[in-house]
């Protein structure tokens, strides 16, 4: 029996339809379906619940797309060299924002183990997070990860403060776990200052409660700074994270000796990213601490 006309109609249009939506869908860093759902979400969340502001989108190093399903699209340094996100640490939702800060890569972020809640893990496996045990002296299974993707020329996602800020410490020190990746890798840094994010009390209330209501900035503001290189600059690995830390802290608008805020006057420096109320304490993506023959 021949279908009706109309039918077939209908299933061409259907079939279109599918099509669009797997396409659109695609459309992500990781090109994957689901991801493309979830990052569509994302897109329509952040800016609404949190009125998410870009600035310094034209810093971004070129990307490289990915060679298969299974690879991941990264930022290309200087001279074809790897790069590393580098970000303070204000919220539990510091990694989605960067996320959608560069949209063409995709960052593995560097994360706290006892932060690996089960519910999650299809997400945790999404994201490719590597997990770091930060109740260790070391943790060398997560250093191992972190080189090879490095190495494999993937982008690294990291918070070297290796917790959230509080109240009192709007930026912790930089950890040393920084210097030791780019001695073995030579990798550039871009570092991403994260403002406006208002006080939580744990990590995961950044996710739900609207920034809009609860800052009196009533926004975040993601500020993307020029590629940092060391090796062009000539500062040694051992001293690119008090480097980058000075950098960070004048960006911020905070004594250059780490401290309470306001405990010394402001440093002179360029113009400075919009700066929001301190986020809470919480526990989130955590800095690798590398092993003591490397400190």
């Amino acid at each position: 029996m021949t279908p009706h006309p109309p039918a077939i109609l209908v299933a061409a249009l259907a079939w279109l339809v599918w099509a669009a939506l797997a396409h659109a869908l695609c459309r992500n860093p990781r090109r994957h379906p689901l991801g493309g759902f979830a990052y569509g979400f994302a897109r329509l969340y952040v800016p609404l619940w949190h009125g998410l502001r870009v600035v310094g989108a034209e810093n971004l190093p070129p990307a490289r797309p990915a060679a298969d399903r299974d690879a991941l699209p990264a930022l290309v340094g200087p001279a074809g060299r790897p790069v590393i996100v580098v970000a303070n640490h204000t919220a539990g939702l510091d990694p989605l924002l960067i996320y959608l800060a560069i949209p063409h890569a995709f960052p593995r972020f560097v994360m706290a183990a006892d932060m690996r809640v089960g519910s999650l893990e299809d997400f945790w496996s999404f994201g490719r997070i590597i997990f770091i045990d930060r109740h260790r002296g070391s943790d060398h299974a997560a250093l191992r990860a972190a080189l090879d993707h490095l190495r494999a020329g993937g982008t690294l996602g990291l918070f070297p403060e290796g917790r959230i800020r509080t109240s009192d410490v709007p930026l912790h020190p930089f950890q040393p776990g920084l210097a030791l990746l780019l001695a073995r890798t030579k990798a550039a840094v871009l570092p991403v200052v994260i403002t406006g994010t208002p006080l939580h009390p744990t990590a995961w209330a950044s996710l739900y409660v609207p920034t809009r209501l609860a800052s009196p900035a009533g926004r975040i503001t993601l500020t993307i700074m020029p590629i940092f290189d060391h090796l062009a600059l000539g500062i040694r690995p051992a001293d690119a994270p008090a480097a980058l830390e000075s950098l960070f802290r004048q960006q911020l608008g905070l004594p250059m000796t780490p401290g309470p805020a306001g405990a010394a006057a402001r440093p002179p420096g360029p113009p400075r990213a919009p700066q929001g109320p301190p986020a809470g304490p919480g526990n989130g993506p955590s800095a690798i601490s590398p092993p003591a023959a490397a400190r």
